[in-house]
């Protein structure tokens, strides 16, 4: 910027500030309006939330989740067979082995897999919350 910024004072010493005192409200509303869709209640919902109502008034859960739930399920549970059997073949037999190397190999190995379960949890926890 060559000048000062609109509204400011020809010798600002405090450019910075000044704008900024300036662009927060342009700021503020644009993205008030954006907060403001049509269609879209700016009132908060009046409902009461589900874990207040007793479980036999409640809802039914929508079926579409069902069909999420099933592919997730499989998926989740290969990926633990998968961990937990790469455990069994590979690392079981390093630590039944006498050698430094062995045991060394055994514990990375087992970092490891600690590592991809950590993986496959918080990505469930993703997939759960979204």
């Amino acid at each position: 910027m060559t000048g000062p910024a609109r509204g400011c004072p020809d010798m600002c010493h405090m450019k910075v500030s000044c704008c900024a005192s300036i662009l927060t409200p342009l700021l503020f509303s644009s993205t008030q309006r954006l907060l403001e869709r049509p269609g879209r209640s700016n009132q908060m919902a009046t409902a009461n939330p589900v874990y207040t109502i007793p479980i036999a008034q409640r809802p039914p859960t929508p079926s579409g989740r069902l069909i999420y739930a099933i592919p997730f399920l499989i998926i989740f549970n290969a990926g633990c067979l998968m961990v937990n059997g790469s455990q069994f073949v590979f690392l079981l037999p390093l630590r039944i082995l006498p050698f430094k190397w062995s045991r060394d190999l055994y514990q990375a190995g087992i970092r490891y897999t600690k590592g991809a379960f950590g993986c496959l949890m918080s990505t469930s926890c993703y997939t759960l919350l979204h």
